[in-house]
């Protein structure tokens, strides 16, 4: 693991705000890795450029002659973007290249242009006119193109040349110019007389180099890489392209849960980027070489600091070659590096002792200044322990508390950890208890908190011990006996009401975790009905109080709860504890949907750098976009959701996250993808109950993972458990009867139990299911139609789908041809919006499938899951030629010809 640096948080505070203070994970070795597959570089150089090459078609496009100057920094892709505009312009370009070798020699660089007699020509404008007729001697209809490359190295008489035939307007010219770099006078004559268009090309924004990224790479990429990436490359193309193809070469970069990450955050820059940079490194005395390596290692470095460090001299000529820029900081002048990349390579080359010895002498100059500023405190602390100096634990409190502030958990988990080593007291103990739960390292909460049980002499300080004890022992460990134990124990500590009140915050919490949901929401009313409460009291105990109300069925209660006490008009202001409870209320509607993910996107920058937020609001992204139906957008977003919680999980969600990736990717077809993450979340979830949040994606994926499998008898069987054993969660309870509904269990008994769920709450989506499994037992093709538009209606696009086959086919059933084909049309466009989802649900009771016997529809399952003949007989423990008499079976009982229309059929 590893923390981005100082100077990347600082540098780029405004475009990669979600790279601040942010780790790259270390992908394990036994999670897939996708053989990587990288497009050509030179194919994709010209993202974000379409404006410019539409400029530069205008102004050399047609029967007059025009001119345009493409100017900007080295590596931005000037001349992949006038090679592509001589390509579209079609027809042979005049090249000319311009270098330093060839700028020595006079009319070197544009000699291919020179008349045959050029050394017979008297004078030099003549020698011009010369060379003017000799290329429209050679054009066509069209004039001519010249395209000049790296024009600011052009000699004069090269530069004159070309600024001749602009003006003559003989050629239609593309210039190329290095922005920063002096040019002959004739070249800045071009666009400062008005003889071409300037064009200035911009770096790469964060969202084009994105692109540029996941066109390289063939997929999407996680976000916190990208952000890595667009750091290091400042938005160069060139360079981006480099650092994307080392990481290739290097094996650096692995596909995980859909996403390109690096599977190793330590690595160097590649050889071929590294080659790019070191030239101008190379070129420094000793003095001015150890200066650039002390603002390496620590930049953003005071400059006065540096002087005196390194000598004014040394950091004259750092400035003098652009190897270091200096920023200002309110009265504080700041040295950097002028490219992070050259810190990357600073760094990758010193040894353990020059680093040391770099380090020490940082350490010390810093601590005498005093370091007033917390990024000093910090960077202090982390040096003196880096070189094996001794560390006072008031100190590293400081520090670890400073961590916490930046998000950086790891960090603060460890110097809280030696801060009560060394006798931090309970200060210290809170800070590595935080820091214990933010990592997920829940057992060593109550390590770090149980020895001051009952010791504090604050009743907030107690209040937040507890919290963090009973979170620990519920979401993390699992041991919800012993969180209401202690719980119970905390109830008297103190007098007042508003303590109880506070502790039966945290126990509302805790119930409703268990599913205990009657009890959670009798408890919230009570605590809610003391007096006098505290804002922040009131708001915390409102908002676990909605949570409950909505998963034991009253949604409207709930939302209008939650609505009283959240404001996201001002992300930078919202109290996360919210988010989660404000998301349940908003799963339900189109309305909601889009007001929904409207209101994360916002968020997503008000988490930047908190790995714990980012990966909830993720997780909020990939659950909306799931009930929506949007099935890819549901893994892209899920997938960044387990990354952010590798690094940072509080509540333990990764396993819940991983189930709702592998759904996903079952309802895609993906079953390989879905198959390893739900086999990763039972990994993790080994050994103790499943929590509230996961019931029903686990659920989901064991079903689908039967389907796929063929094993529908075993499917349904699934989804009725599943919903029998959340008969104390209304709303989980309701979406499992209404999946075992949509793969065939009997409709009759599932509308009778959703009819009463639906009587006992206060919620428009169990009546809806009830009105669907009516429909579906009488066969009713007009109400599923009904029940389609519904669901259409509400957003949820896929299960609008799969009611409106279940009409066409009820209608077909009862001779309403046209009608079917209406309902069959509709169900086709619906689930053309959800990105690939297939229909496993679409073969309601007494269809087709239901003429298979349980091992024909077994084998059918896994013919169309891709399996060969020989792997299903291995996985059913049946025979080569078994296999092949069932397949045969199955195609005549179902009118096909072969195995294929077989798949195509259960697909």
């Amino acid at each position: 693991m590893r923390t981005f640096r100082d100077h990347d948080r600082e540098r780029y505070s405004d475009q990669i705000r979600s790279a601040k203070s942010t780790k790259l994970p270390r992908i394990a070795p036994d999670r897939v890795r996708t053989p990587l597959r990288i497009s050509e570089r030179g194919a994709v150089a010209l993202i974000g450029r379409e404006q410019e090459l539409a400029r530069i078609d205008a102004a050399i496009a047609g029967p007059t002659a025009g001119a345009i100057v493409l100017r900007g920094p080295a590596g931005v892709g000037k001349t992949r973007l006038a090679r592509e505009a001589a390509r579209k312009a079609g027809g042979a370009a005049h090249w000319v290249v311009a270098t330093e070798s060839v700028a020595t020699i006079p009319f070197g660089a544009v000699a291919a242009l020179l008349p045959e007699r050029a050394d017979a020509v008297a004078h030099r404008h003549d020698l011009l006119s010369a060379a003017a007729s000799a290329l429209r001697d050679a054009g066509g209809e069209l004039p001519p193109l010249v395209v000049v490359d790296d024009a600011h190295l052009l000699d004069p008489g090269s530069a004159a040349l070309v600024l001749h035939l602009a003006v003559s307007r003989v050629a239609s010219l593309v210039v190329t110019v290095r922005d920063g770099t002096a040019a002959p006078d004739a070249i800045t004559a071009l666009w400062k007389d008005g003889h071409a268009e300037c064009a200035d090309l911009h770096l790469l924004t964060p969202a084009e180099a994105a692109t540029l990224a996941e066109t390289l790479l063939g997929g999407p990429c996680e976000s916190r890489f990208l952000a890595w990436a667009w750091a290091r490359t400042e938005g160069n193309a060139l360079f981006a392209t480099e650092l994307l193809h080392g990481l290739r070469e290097s094996g650096a970069l692995a596909r995980d849960h859909g996403l390109w990450q690096l599977a190793d955050p330590d690595v160097a820059v590649p050889a071929g980027l590294a080659e790019l940079l070191r030239t101008r490194i190379s070129e420094l005395d000793g003095a001015a070489q150890r200066l650039l390596e002390l603002v390496a290692v620590a930049e953003p470095f005071e400059r006065a600091l540096a002087a005196e460090l390194g000598g004014a001299d040394a950091l004259d000529e750092l400035e003098r070659l652009a190897l270091v820029t200096t920023v200002r900081d309110g009265r504080r002048l700041l040295l950097r590096l002028s490219h992070p990349l050259y810190g990357d390579l600073l760094r990758a080359r010193q040894s353990p002792g020059r680093r040391a010895d770099l380090v020490g002498q940082l350490a010390a100059a810093v601590a005498q200044t005093g370091a007033r500023r917390e990024a000093d405190v910090l960077r202090v602390v982390e040096w003196r322990l880096e070189i094996g100096l001794p560390v006072s634990a008031d100190a590293l409190l400081a520090a670890a508390n400073i961590g916490l502030r930046n998000f950086d958990h790891a960090l603060a988990r460890r110097l809280a950890q030696l801060a009560c080593e060394q006798g931090g007291g309970l200060e210290a103990a809170l800070a590595w208890a935080r820091s214990a739960t933010a990592t997920g390292a829940f057992e060593e909460v109550e390590l770090a908190l149980a020895p001051f049980d009952g010791a504090h002499d604050d009743p907030l300080v107690e209040a937040e011990a507890i919290r963090l004890r009973s979170s620990a022992l519920q979401w993390g460990l699992r041991q919800g006996d012993a969180a209401l134990e202690l719980l119970d124990a905390a109830q008297e500590r103190w007098p007042g009401d508003a303590w109880r009140a506070r502790i039966q915050a945290l126990r509302i919490a805790v119930l409703a975790d268990r599913g205990e949901m009657s009890a959670a929401v009798r408890v919230g009313r009570e605590a809610l009905a003391t007096a006098g409460l505290p804002p922040g009291l009131r708001r915390e105990i409102t908002a676990q109080l909605a949570f409950s109300l909505h998963l034991d069925g009253f949604p409207d209660e709930s939302r209008e709860l939650i609505d009283a006490i959240v404001d996201f008009e001002t992300p930078d202001s919202v109290d996360w504890r919210l988010l989660w409870p404000w998301l349940v209320t908003r799963l339900r509607g189109a309305a909601a949907f889009a007001e929904t993910d409207a209101q994360l996107h916002a968020l997503r920058d008000a988490a930047a750098g908190n790995m714990a937020l980012s990966g909830l609001v993720a997780l909020s992204l990939g659950t909306t976009a799931w009930y929506q139906g949007r099935m890819r957008t549901g893994m892209r977003w899920l997938g960044e959701a387990v990354s952010s919680y590798d690094d940072a999980d509080p509540r333990a969600m990764r396993p819940a996250a991983l189930l709702m990736l592998a759904r996903c990717a079952f309802m895609v077809g993906e079953h390989e993808t879905a198959r390893e993450a739900a086999a990763e979340a039972r990994r993790a979830s080994s050994g103790r109950p499943l929590e509230w949040i996961e019931i029903v994606p686990v659920s989901f994926a064991n079903v689908l993972e039967a389907l796929a499998e063929g094993r529908i008898a075993e499917a349904r069987r699934l989804a009725l458990d599943s919903s029998r054993a959340c008969r104390t969660v209304p709303v989980h309870e309701a979406e499992l009867l209404h999946l075992a509904l949509r793969i065939g269990a009997l409709p009759s008994p599932i509308a009778q139990r959703l009819d009463a769920i639906a009587t006992a709450a206060s919620s428009d989506q169990f009546h809806l299911f009830a009105i669907h499994a009516r429909a579906l037992a009488s066969g009713d093709g007009a109400a599923l139609a009904r029940v389609s538009a519904e669901f259409e209606r509400a957003g949820e696009l896929l299960l609008a789908a799969e009611a409106g086959e279940h009409a066409a086919e009820a209608l077909r059933q009862a001779g309403a041809l046209d009608r079917a084909a209406s309902a069959a049309a509709r169900s086709a466009a619906l689930l053309e919006a959800c990105e690939g989802a297939r229909l496993p649900f679409t073969h309601p009771p007494g269809t087709v499938l239901d003429e298979l016997t349980r091992r024909e529809r077994e084998v059918a399952g896994l013919v169309a899951a891709g399996y060969a003949n020989a792997a299903i007989g291995e996985r059913l423990v049946i025979s080569v030629r078994t296999v092949e008499v069932h397949v045969l079976r199955a195609c005549r009982k179902l009118g096909v010809r072969d195995r294929h229309a077989l798949a195509e059929l259960i697909r």
